[in-house]
């Protein structure tokens, strides 16, 4: 299990800020057009979506790096092996030679 980080936490808090605050700005509004508090909840529950959407590509990022710098550590250690397999034809070839002198 991942721990939270800081980005994560400070979307956390932003999304509830935003959740009150746009209710109550929903809920204050007194006017007699019915339509405008439905264009207000729909911008809100749009904006709430979009922060969830940023959160969630920065995990997705998160994950990406840490795929990314277990890759690096696999092909250095491919490279290893294909340099001692290398060496290791070479000698064998070598080997071949002297036995048939």
């Amino acid at each position: 299990m991942r721990k939270t980080n800081l980005f994560e936490k400070i979307v956390f808090i932003l999304g509830i800020f935003v959740v009150v605050v746009g209710f109550f700005m929903i809920n204050s509004t007194n006017s007699e057009a019915g339509y405008l508090k439905i264009v207000a909840i729909f911008s809100w529950l749009t904006l709430l979506f979009i922060m969830i959407l940023s959160a969630t590509n920065e995990d997705v990022k998160e994950e990406l790096g840490v795929i990314i710098k277990e890759h690096i550590e696999e092909t250095k250690l491919l490279k290893e092996l294909n340099h001692d397999i290398l060496a290791e034809t070479k000698m064998l070839r070598e080997d071949l030679k002297k036995a048939r002198k």
